[in-house]
């Protein structure tokens, strides 16, 4: 955050005009996550990883948007515990279910998808084309 500062504060000055600019939003880093495709049907999904902040303030509501009903259902039943419990799995609880139903991982940028395996200690099959119905 300080060398953001920093940097703008040298553009602004007008050292190394061309190299030190940078846009209002480059301190603010977009959720981790990776987008998966459909090889036959070409569907995008995009899947947060890590901890659900949405199913803890939410519960039930973030997960049936999804398409999560055994999970929402666990949160009806076990109102608060259930949503404390599902906060951390969920979000790889729904890539496990996408994998599942045939989506595979697209690369976004490089090395993106071995960082996600890494950080979930699973492989995840990767997109390869788009394959005739």
């Amino acid at each position: 955050m300080k060398m953001v500062a920093f940097t703008k504060a040298r553009a602004a000055a007008g050292e190394d005009a061309g190299l030190s600019r940078l846009p209002d939003d480059a301190a603010q880093v977009p959720p981790f996550g990776l987008l998966l495709r459909h090889p036959v049907s070409g569907q995008e999904r995009f899947v947060p990883l890590g901890y659900s902040r949405r199913v803890l303030l939410l519960g039930p509501l973030a997960l049936a948007g999804r398409g999560d009903w055994a999970l929402a259902l666990v949160c009806v039943v076990l109102p608060v515990l259930g949503q404390v419990l599902l906060a951390p799995t969920a979000n790889r609880l729904h890539l496990k279910r996408l994998i599942r139903a045939g989506f595979r991982a697209v690369s976004t940028e490089p090395g993106r998808i071995s960082l996600a395996e890494w950080r979930l200690g699973m492989q995840i099959p990767r997109y390869t084309g788009r394959r005739a119905a």
